[in-house]
């Protein structure tokens, strides 16, 4: 349920007293004790992970209206994909081209006695151009998604601390799960949470 880093690895759960009446659910580094290394990192229970979130998600709440509104300004402009989409259409016109020279390519080819050298360079020419457009296709549209699932993830951010006037008095997983991107562990124990906005809060 929850993810936490130091600055080398991933903290992970562990169970101490796992069959006694003081079983409880610890939370540290995993290479705290790997290969003679000890981590300087303390352990956390998740009771103390879940009140700082509180703490932090409400300290967003004190600046809420601020927050929300460079928030859309920050979606707006990192997000945007209407450049994209319009480099992605000029070249799937390039492959749709292309495509029809390489096919024009093959039946003068069949049809009509031509110097297979040439041809074979005028094909191979021709692939790599459709293949190179392939490529830059693939690129926008990977780079597409990654801004739409981060539009997504930046709506819910908003539509979150939007919806929310009072602190929060209890921990609520979802609202960690929409509204954490990572939290880090600092040496003296302070945790550093990033939200989906990139905002930073030390608790």
């Amino acid at each position: 349920m929850i993810l936490l880093r130091d600055e080398r690895t991933v903290y992970g759960s562990k169970v101490w007293h796992s069959n006694s009446k003081y079983r409880r659910v610890i939370w540290q580094c995993n290479a705290k004790f790997k290969d003679g290394h000890h981590c300087g990192t303390p352990h956390l229970t998740e009771a103390e992970i879940q009140q700082r979130f509180q703490q932090a998600f409400n300290q967003l709440l004190d600046n809420r209206t601020f927050i929300l509104e460079d928030t859309a300004a920050i979606m707006e402009r990192l997000t945007a994909t209407a450049d994209l989409e319009a480099k992605a259409e000029n070249l799937r016109e390039e492959m749709d081209v292309v495509s029809e020279l390489i096919r024009q390519a093959i039946e003068q080819n069949a049809s009509i006695a031509m110097d297979q050298a040439e041809f074979e360079q005028r094909y191979q020419n021709l692939s790599e151009r459709f293949q190179r457009a392939t490529d830059q296709l693939k690129g926008i549209e990977a780079e597409c998604a990654r801004r739409a699932h981060k539009r997504s993830e930046l709506e819910t951010f908003i539509k979150n601390l939007r919806s929310r006037e009072m602190p929060i008095e209890e921990f609520d997983a979802m609202l960690w799960i929409s509204m954490v991107k990572k939290v880090t562990v600092e040496v003296d124990g302070r945790m550093r949470f990033i939200f989906a906005n990139e905002m930073e809060v030390i608790i």
